[in-house]
């Protein structure tokens, strides 16, 4: 997989996700999609909800840690990129947020993790 910095700024759309084991709806932002790989990198944050929201911005949204109560977030993680146009809701009302430098950081860090294994 090769890191490209044109690849990694194509991201920055919201998606809500169904997560099964605690009921509820949250969301993730896409912080790259590398659709020849079959592999999107996302962030998700803490928020749950128990229905899909269509206003939801991103700047409601927080991203937890080990110490929260309200729950821990991902940073960065791959995912399947079938699994985003499939299992996953995207709302225009969501709109596109730009990948910060910390997160285009996170992805190429990952992608060296998994050239690695």
């Amino acid at each position: 997989m090769k890191k490209s910095s044109e690849t990694v700024l194509q991201g920055g759309e919201l998606y809500a996700f169904r997560d099964n084991r605690n009921s509820c709806y949250r969301f993730a932002k896409v912080l790259a999609a590398y659709p020849e790989d079959g592999v999107v990198f996302i962030r998700t944050y803490k928020q749950r909800y128990a229905e899909t929201l269509t206003n939801v911005k991103f700047a409601e949204l927080c991203v937890g840690s080990l110490d929260d109560p309200d729950g821990l977030t991902i940073g960065c993680a791959p995912i399947a990129y079938a699994s985003i146009h499939t299992d996953w809701l995207k709302s225009p009302d969501y709109g596109i947020s730009e990948i910060s430098e910390e997160e285009v950081k996170a992805v190429n860090e990952t992608i060296d993790m998994m050239n690695e294994a």
